[in-house]
């Protein structure tokens, strides 16, 4: 984070050589095309490299892993869902879309941390394996089959708890007036 913040060149390759895998590993679980992982990966290194000064984050490799998030997502929308990244992120977004707002701006840059920090404390408060279906699904963007594996609950149960989960988060946002 020191070299980044003394804009030291050195910066990319200490963070490839510490993020690569992570980085990869997610940019996989959105992304069906090589090309399109290795692009986003790209992107998010260079939008650290443009953002870090002024942002300094306390954990790169969070901060990293959301630009990656983001991209993946531009890629997705821009090539369609359907053709280049199964469906399965895009299906993500799309649930979450109903808590969600999404809005631009300086305004919604704060308001966006407000809306972050609520939902940590949403999946804080739920139930580990609640959460960690939740993470699997709309952080990682996993298919409800994996997850089902992963957590050695029904493929319908996690459909059921995620339903369940997105109406009690609608809720808890809309108790806080963030939606």
């Amino acid at each position: 984070m020191e070299l980044f913040l003394n804009r030291d060149e050195k910066a990319l390759e200490e963070a490839r050589r510490k993020y690569d895998k992570y980085l990869s590993k997610l940019a996989a679980s959105f992304l069906r095309s090589k090309e399109d992982r290795e692009e986003c990966i790209n992107d998010a290194y260079l939008a650290a490299w443009d953002s870090i000064p002024p942002n300094a984050p306390e954990r790169l490799g969070l901060y990293l892993g959301r630009l990656l998030k983001r991209k993946s997502v531009d890629i997705i929308r821009e090539y369609g869902a359907k053709k280049r990244g199964g469906g399965e992120i895009a299906d993500s977004i799309e649930e979450l879309s109903e808590c969600i707002p999404d809005k631009d701006g300086v305004e919604a840059r704060i308001e966006a941390k407000e809306l972050s920090e609520a939902i940590n404390a949403f999946l804080h408060s739920s139930p580990p394996e609640k959460r960690k279906a939740f993470i699997m699904r709309y952080w990682y963007g996993m298919e409800m089959k994996e997850i089902s594996r992963s957590l050695k609950i029904s493929e319908r149960k996690i459909v059921n708890v995620l339903f369940r989960m997105r109406k009690e988060l609608k809720n808890y946002l809309e108790e806080r007036e963030l939606v």
